[in-house]
């Protein structure tokens, strides 16, 4: 009986170490596949793991957070542009008047106004001049139109980051402009174009001195219709045009008669250049 006993124990353990040994490769491939995801071939080589990490002192605190009579971190709040002042005239539950505040509490809060976009109304004194008898205005820097300068400039700067004529005039309607059109939307993005017609016109002149330079086109579109943005590129300088076709007159058009090199992709566009690089 007492062999047999100790054949049955035996046979036990082996069981219960068959099972210990199934949980650690469980436990070893999961490792194994945390493992793979921080050392691998696709680990970026700009992230090495550390190797040289000096033991933490123990006389110093862990977190120490910020030095006595520091000012605290984050954002640097600027002055208050309005002070609003919330109070109560009686106890919101007993209903017994309060008096005089004893004291307040501070928050900052930085947020658009509630109608941001207002309408003023500008009123240039007139004067009569006691030397000439004309009539004579004080001066302004007011724009020639209806909407102000601030306004028109968030309106290019929205189109400047893709935004459609349709999502500036609800965006801005939102605001408090009223009866924003995309027409107008349009209108306000010519004039700045218009105003830096002359500047692009200096730098495209420049690029086309230019002894090498990049080109390429890629695609977009317009009014539901495909169309292409051409482009030349140096160091420092890039000049776009947008057009409804990817035929070669649009880079004839931005480089005629270059004599410089060419640097583009197989787009048989380019083939008209005497000189060309193949990216």
């Amino acid at each position: 009986m007492g062999l047999r006993k100790q054949l049955e124990q035996a046979l036990l353990r082996i069981e219960q170490l068959e099972k210990e040994n199934q949980q650690l490769r469980e436990e070893n491939k999961q490792f194994r596949r945390h493992l793979m995801a921080y050392e691998n071939a696709h680990t970026p080589s700009s992230k090495p793991r550390k190797n040289n990490t000096k033991p933490r002192d123990p006389n110093k605190l862990r977190f120490p957070g910020k030095p006595k009579n520091s000012n605290g971190g984050g954002i640097e709040i600027p002055p208050p542009d309005k002070i609003v002042e919330h109070t109560l005239d009686k106890d919101p539950i007993f209903g017994k008047l309060l008096g005089k505040p004893i004291g307040y509490r501070r928050r900052i809060i930085i947020d658009f106004p509630d109608k941001p976009i207002q309408v003023i109304e500008h009123r240039i004194m007139q004067y009569i001049s006691p030397t000439t008898g004309e009539i004579i205005e004080a001066p302004t820097d007011l724009s020639t139109g209806t909407y102000g300068k601030n306004l028109q400039s968030i309106v290019v700067l929205l189109k400047n980051l893709t935004n459609s004529h349709e999502k500036i005039s609800d965006f801005l309607q939102e605001l408090g402009a009223p009866s924003f059109s995309t027409a107008q939307v349009q209108k306000i993005a010519d004039k700045f174009a218009d105003k830096l017609e002359l500047q692009r016109e200096k730098l495209l002149k420049q690029i086309r001195q230019e002894p090498r330079l990049h080109a390429d086109e890629t695609g977009f579109r317009k009014d539901g219709k495909n169309g292409y943005i051409w482009g030349i590129f140096t160091n420092t300088i890039a000049i776009f045009s947008a057009q409804m076709s990817r035929a070669r007159k649009n880079i004839q058009t931005l480089l005629p008669n270059y004599i410089g090199v060419v640097v583009s992709d197989g787009y048989n566009a380019y083939d008209e250049f005497l000189y060309r690089q193949r990216c």
